[in-house]
């Protein structure tokens, strides 16, 4: 798969390789990069963190992949969901 780059409004390249390489890393095989991509960008674009958050975990999801998708795809809003994420016990 080619790398795709995408430049978010904060001037933030995004290489979903690399993206894909740090979920692997975190243990978890991704069989459809481009719906992680997609999830991603819905997140990056929320203007409330809080109810995304809390959607997300309802959803079983793990709060460890949250991070890593928030640092890869727009790093400059990690803090917003690492507050969000403290109701959840992160």
């Amino acid at each position: 798969m080619a790398t795709l780059l995408v430049a978010a409004c904060s001037g933030h390249s995004y290489d979903q390789d690399e993206h894909r390489e740090t979920i692997e890393a975190y243990g978890v095989n991704v069989r459809d990069m481009d719906a992680v991509t997609e999830r991603f960008e819905s997140a990056c674009g929320t203007e409330d963190p809080q109810a995304w958050t809390d959607d997300y975990m309802n959803q079983g999801s793990d709060a460890g992949l949250l991070i890593v998708g928030v640092e890869q795809m727009c790093p400059d809003r990690a803090e917003e969901f690492e507050q969000a994420l403290e109701k959840h016990g992160w």
